[in-house]
């Protein structure tokens, strides 16, 4: 892993369908798909938050802190080739994140409540 972390900008706006529909037209031809998408383009992630004994993270979030930190393990489309264990970084408007792989085994285990399978040294 890198010392550095690579930080993006995030902003979230609401849109309707039909803005929806527009968007994606315009930018299909701009950017990549998703490397995780499916043939149409689209796929499912199944996201499990973790927080502390005193809801920090959620406590963070709705008090509006400008610098906050979240984990989280995301499966994607499904299946167990892909499973990632993460730490979404925020500082303003600012988002990073740091992830390592995790197999099946691996997650049946923290959901089993034995988390000493996270102590990977070279994985800090």
């Amino acid at each position: 892993m890198s010392n550095k972390l690579q930080f993006r900008h995030e902003l979230k706006f609401f849109i309707n369908y039909h803005q929806y529909l527009a968007l994606r037209l315009r930018l299909q031809s701009l950017i990549d798909t998703d490397q995780h998408a499916n043939e149409s383009g689209e796929y499912h992630i199944r996201s499990l938050y973790f927080d502390d004994i005193n809801n920090s993270a959620l406590a963070d979030k709705l008090g509006g802190l400008r610098e906050r930190a979240k984990y989280r393990i995301r499966i994607y489309n499904i299946q167990d080739n892909i499973i990632h264990f993460e730490k979404k970084i925020k500082m303003d408007d600012y988002i990073a994140k740091i992830k390592e792989p995790l197999t099946r085994q691996m997650y049946d285990e923290i959901m089993a409540g034995y988390y000493e399978v996270l102590n990977v040294s070279e994985c800090p």
